[in-house]
């Protein structure tokens, strides 16, 4: 499994997700036009993430200052 294409999901702040497996990098767009890419994300966090009722908290809590994060510009 490779690189996946965007995901929209329902979420107050994110907007879509995207994960590659093979770099295990995760890239969330959020509502606001922001966006940013987690690095070195295993599998079972995107999976987690994507299960979950409540994207943003599980963001918050499993993924935000846990791993190496870059903002990518907005578009």
């Amino acid at each position: 499994m490779g690189a996946q294409g965007w995901k929209y999901v329902s979420s107050q702040f994110l907007k879509a997700v995207r994960y590659n497996a093979i770099k295990q990098e995760l890239e969330l767009s959020f509502n606001d036009g922001g966006h940013e890419k987690y690095l070195q994300v295993p599998p079972t966090v995107y999976e987690g993430l994507m299960a979950a009722k409540l994207k943003d908290k599980y963001h918050q809590k499993n993924i935000l200052k846990k791993y190496i994060c870059f903002a990518l510009p907005r578009s």
